[in-house]
Formats: C-alpha cells, structure tokens, sequence
C-alpha cells in the first residue's frame, strides 16, 4: 500500500508539474502576444465576446476594422487562443519568402476532415513531394489544351444566358460553369448539372464555409470530439463532407476505370503530353512509382475540385459585377476581343487571351480589390520580428490579402477602381508582396496561370456576347465571412444580346 501511495503521489506531482510547466509557457505567449497592439481583451475570454456579437458580414467589417485602427500588425486572443493579423507587405514578405514558415495555420487544420493532408493542407516533405508530382499538370502545353474546354464549356454558358428573360443570380450560375470545367479538364469527367449529385456540391460547398466560419470563432470546438458532442452543427458539418467526399469519390472510381498507365522519361516528360488530366499524373505516380497512396489521390482531387472551381468562380462573379459599375470598359473591352479575334466567331486560342492586354489589367485591379481567398493563415518555425514586434512562434498568423491590397502606403486612393494601375510603368517600383491574389513565395497558388487563362476566356465569350447591367443599382454589397470572399447577398444582372450577334 504504502509502494503505492507513494507511486501516485509521484504521478500526480508530475501531472501537476507538467500542466503548470504548460499554462506557464502559454501565459509568457500571451503576454508577449498581448505587447502587440489590438483590441482591448476581457480576462479569461479575452475578444471571444466582442467577436461572438457579429454575423457573418459584421465579422468581416470587424477584422477590417480592427485592421485601420491598429494597423499593419495587430492582435487579438480568444479564450487563450493568441492570433497575430498582418495587412502589410514587409510583413508577409517576412513570412512567405524563403522556405521557412511553410505551415499552414490554425484555421486549415479544421478542413481536414475534408481536404485531408492535400496540397492546401500539408507540410514538410509531404508538401515538397506532391507539389513536384502536380506541378507539370500546369506546363504551357497542356494549358493550350484546356483552352478548349474552356470555350466548350463558356459557349454552354453563353447560351443558357441567351435563354434568360430575366435578371440572373450569377453566382450559382458559373459556378456550374466553372466546376464542369476543372471536372473535365483535371479530372477528365463531364458532369451533368442536372444530377442532382453533381448539382449538390456546389451548395454543399457553400454550407462547408459557414460551417468553418463557426468553428474558428469558437475555439472550444476545435477539437472533433467536442465538436461532436458540444454542437447541434456536427451533423450537418458530417452529412456536407459526406456529400463532398462522394462527389470526388465517384470521379476518381470513373476514372481509374479506363486508366492506362504510361512512362515518363527524360525524353517524354509530363509536360509534352496533351490532355493530360490532373488526375492521371496521381494515378500513374501512384501505379508506377508508389508516390502517393489511394487516400493521398482523395485528399489532393478533393482539395483541387474545390480550389479549382470555387476560387474562379468567385473571381468570375465580382469580375461581372464590376463591369456593370464601371461599364464604359464593356465597349472598350468589346473591341479589344474584336481586334484579337475577328468578328467571325473565331474561339480565342492561349496565344489570343495573352494579348488581350486592358482586359488582363481590368481582371488584377478587380482581384486586387476582391481577391478571392481574402485571408490565409500560417504558423511559424520560429520567433520572427514583425513591424518592431516579437511575434512568438506559437501564436496564429492570419494573413488579410484583402487589406494588403488596400494597403494607402502602396496604393494610392486604394478604394478606387483603376485598371491602369496595371501599366507595365506603374508597375515597376511596386512591392513583390503588394499584389498577391494568389498568395506569393513558395506556397503561391500552383493553378494561377490555369485561373487567369480560364477567366479571360469565360469574359471574352461573355462580352463578345452581351453587354450587362445590373439589376440592382445599388453599388455596394456586403461581404461574408467565409473560405472565399463570397457576397452576402445575390449579384443579379441583366444579359442583353449585342445586336450585331
């Protein structure tokens, strides 16, 4: 007995010595955290009641808030959990050049049960590795070939517009467009969006991102088995990942039913071999080379089927938007498509979209002020100095792109819309990280040139088609909080046939 008692009592020390040894550590990262500037914190809660307060749209306008009045470097904790916000371009250079800091922060760890350890997802040598594997899918000469689909599917597009009597929601609309797209071209699947499983996943999509939004704000259920016991939510949050998850599912299975491996050699690389879908350079790494398992091939079509649609989709939709607010550029652009391609209906080939030169500008400066990812977040290998401030390595680090891009130090009148910011000449002398709609340093987007490619080639079919307007003159909106920077509200517009088509 006494043996015992005395092997408990030396458990117990330990235990308590271990758990004071951890809220120790933890207070010393608050309170370093807490010498950079921000809200005012509540004890214990610290800004858990402040952000509680808030809808979706409310949030966002709080962050953005905090944003001017802190500045470029500012923090926050909810209920001990410390966040570092950056909105400066030093800041992020800092962070995201070189090969340090390359994982992803708190917030991903949450789309797991999804995305799994995807490219978005994971770190270290897993990240290396499949970002090797994945990066000929983008070469230039399979690019040319999805340019076709693009059009296919565009001309699709075009003609249920042309049907339209009445004002559109054009959200849902390409998003349609946009996920038949990266189904046929990364994965080499048409899809029906008339399948009510294939027409789910977008709505499905949309709940996943309100479902995230309300985890992250509330840290007590981060953790899944809270989650699932604390929260009405967890059923939904599983029944959406259910719908997603069998969405790619069914995708892979079609498709490893007619895959055929092939070789790859110093002299036939991956990249001199046309319609080569995403998906087959997974399968074959995972045939022929053992690079990556069945479950890696789930998590990285989950990650791109949604990166690869929901993010253009998004950019499309403001695009649009934007062009019915400022609609002297819809003749100007107009023409441009005309001098390039004819007026003989000719589909525009890489070659033509690259020369579309103000239509390129007028895309990055609405990017810039709606950047579809509008926050990432990180987490740092170790301390770093951020502004005059020792941000600590345990700490969060979100990232608002958002408000880099608006950014008064880099951007003149930084919320006036003004295409020719993008000027080779008023480009010159401006910052690498003041423009970063698809993340920048080694971590930066791996489809950005398919996204720039397949948005010119949706707006040239568009306004070669139609000229818009929008339904409500209203031009603000208000924006939630959310995986992309998704409106609160519909952007409904109004398609008129040009006369001459």
């Amino acid at each position: 007995m006494d043996l015992f008692l005395t092997l408990l009592s030396v458990l117990i020390t330990a235990v308590v010595i271990f758990i004071s040894n951890v809220a120790l550590k933890h207070y010393r990262v608050i309170q370093r955290v807490n010498k950079i500037p921000g809200p005012t914190r509540l004890p214990l809660v610290g800004n858990l009641v402040e952000i509680l307060k808030c809808d979706s749209v409310q949030l966002f306008e709080k962050f953005r808030e905090w944003c001017r009045k802190y500045g470029s470097v500012y923090s926050f904790v909810v209920l001990g959990v410390p966040v570092v916000v950056i909105s400066g371009p030093e800041e992020f250079e800092i962070i995201s050049s070189g090969t340090k800091h390359l994982q992803k922060g708190l917030n991903y760890g949450l789309i797991e049960p999804w995305l799994g350890k995807g490219l978005l997802t994971s770190s270290g040598e897993q990240w290396q590795q499949r970002r090797k594997i994945l990066t000929p899918a983008f070469h230039f000469t399979i690019l040319q070939e999805f340019i076709k689909v693009f059009n296919k599917e565009t001309e699709a597009l075009v003609n249920t517009l042309k049907t339209s009597t009445k004002p559109v929601n054009i959200v849902p609309l390409i998003s349609h467009s946009t996920l038949a797209i990266i189904a046929e071209t990364s994965f080499g699947t048409k899809l029906d969006m008339e399948n009510k499983a294939d027409k789910s996943y977008v709505s499905a999509i949309h709940e996943m991102g309100q479902l995230l939004v309300y985890r992250i704000i509330r840290p007590w259920l981060h953790k899944s088995i809270l989650f699932n016991l604390l929260s009405f939510k967890s059923v939904q949050y599983s029944n959406t990942i259910d719908i997603l998850k069998n969405f790619t599912n069914r995708i892979i299975a079609k498709r490893e039913r007619h895959f055929e491996t092939f070789e790859v050699n110093r002299n036939d690389d991956v990249s001199k071999r046309k319609k080569l879908a995403f998906l087959d350079i997974l399968l074959n790494a995972k045939i022929t080379k053992n690079l990556i398992d069945d479950e890696g091939i789930k998590d990285e079509v989950n990650t791109f089927m949604f990166e690869g649609h929901d993010t253009t989709a998004t950019a499309i939709s403001w695009i649009l938007r934007q062009l019915t607010i400022y609609s002297q550029y819809q003749d100007i652009l107009y023409q441009e498509i005309i001098e390039v391609l004819g007026e003989d209906g000719k589909q525009p080939e890489l070659q033509d979209l690259n020369e579309l030169k103000i239509l390129e500008r007028f895309i990055k400066e609405t990017l810039r002020l709606y950047p579809s990812v509008p926050v990432i977040s990180r987490f740092l290998d170790e301390d770093v100095v951020l502004n005059g401030y020792t941000v600590p390595k345990e700490a969060s680090i979100d990232i608002w792109i958002y408000d880099i891009h608006r950014n008064p130090k880099y951007w003149t009148d930084p919320e006036k819309f003004d295409p020719d910011r993008f000027l080779p000449e008023n480009c010159v002398n401006r910052h690498p990280f003041a423009y970063v709609p698809f993340s920048a340093g080694p971590r930066n987007c791996i489809g950005q040139k398919f996204a720039m490619l397949e948005i010119k080639a949706v707006l040239c079919q568009i306004l070669r088609n139609f000229t818009l307007e929008a339904a409500n003159k209203d031009d603000k909106v208000d924006i939630l909080t959310d995986m992309v920077l998704r409106p609160a509200n519909q952007i409904n517009l109004i398609f008129t046939q040009r006369k001459n088509e």
